[in-house]
């Protein structure tokens, strides 16, 4: 029993460092990603605006 509970928290480790592995290569691209929205959906608004002055 112990040794299945020593087998579950090891993978358990292993998991969470592909998890913070996969997070930290992912974050970069989900920001840059996130800012060209923002920044798309500003200029859209602006020159929406702009058109119905």
């Amino acid at each position: 029993m112990e040794g299945l509970i020593t087998i579950m928290g090891n993978g358990f480790a292993d998991i969470q460092a592909n998890v913070i592995s996969v997070v930290s290569l992912a974050a970069p691209v989900v920001i840059t990603i996130l800012g060209i929205l923002v920044i798309w959906g500003f200029a859209f608004t602006f020159f929406k605006n702009m058109g119905s002055k």
